[in-house]
C-alpha cells in the first residue's frame, strides 16, 4: 500500500495479537471456497494478485482502497467462524454474519486512527457491505463504485474457481478419469 494511513490501519490490525492470529488461520467458509484452515489468507493473497494486474490495465482504479479491501472485505469471518475443533458457523456468525461483523471490527480499529480519511473509510465500508453483489446473497448494499463492482466480481471469480476446483479434483480422486 501506498497509503501510509491505509498501510498503518492494515498492519495495526494484523499486529494485534488476537486479530492476527484468528485472520491468519481463519478458513474463508464452511463448505464452498477455501473451507480450510488458513483458507481466508490465501483467498486474500489471490485476490491481491488479481488486483496488482487489474490496477495496471486500469490505471483509473483506486489500487490502495482494492489492497486494503483484500484485506477487509471477509475480516467478518474470524468472528462468523469457529476452527479451533472443527469448521461451523458460531452462533454470532449465524445470526449476525461476517458482513456486519467485519464492518464492526474495522469501525474498532478506525477509532484509534484519527488520521484516516473519513471519505475512504466510508468507501471501504462499501465495498465490504457489498462485496456479495446482491441482496439475496446477504449484500446489504448493492456494489455503486467502480471500485466496488470490480472488487465484486474478483471475489466472486476467485470464490467460484476454488470451489469448482475442488469439486473437480474431488471428482476425479473419487471417481476417477474424466468424472
Amino acid at each position: 500500500l501506498r497509503n501510509p494511513q491505509l498501510r498503518g490501519l492494515l498492519t495495526m490490525m494484523m499486529e494485534d495479537e488476537e486479530l492476527g492470529w484468528r485472520f491468519r488461520a481463519a478458513p474463508a467458509g464452511k463448505t464452498w471456497h477455501h473451507p480450510y484452515v488458513g483458507g481466508l489468507m490465501e483467498h486474500v493473497v489471490k485476490l491481491s494478485r488479481i488486483v496488482m494486474v487489474l490496477c495496471e490495465l486500469y490505471p483509473e482504479l483506486d489500487r490502495d482502497l482494492l489492497l486494503a479491501a483484500c484485506f477487509l472485505h471477509d475480516l467478518g469471518k474470524i468472528r462468523e467462524m469457529e476452527y479451533e475443533k472443527a469448521i461451523d458457523y458460531s452462533s454470532e456468525g449465524r445470526l449476525v454474519g461476517h458482513v456486519v461483523q467485519g464492518v464492526e471490527i474495522l469501525g474498532e480499529f478506525v477509532a484509534r486512527c484519527p488520521e484516516l480519511d473519513r471519505e475512504t473509510v466510508f468507501r471501504l465500508k462499501h465495498i465490504i457491505v457489498s462485496h456479495q453483489g446482491a441482496y439475496e446473497f446477504g449484500s446489504p448494499k448493492l456494489p455503486k463504485t467502480l471500485e466496488a463492482i470490480v472488487f465484486h466480481h474478483i471475489d466472486n471469480l476467485d470464490a467460484q474457481i476454488d470451489g469448482y476446483a475442488r469439486v473437480l479434483k474431488e471428482g476425479r480422486e473419487t471417481m476417477g478419469g474424466d468424472s
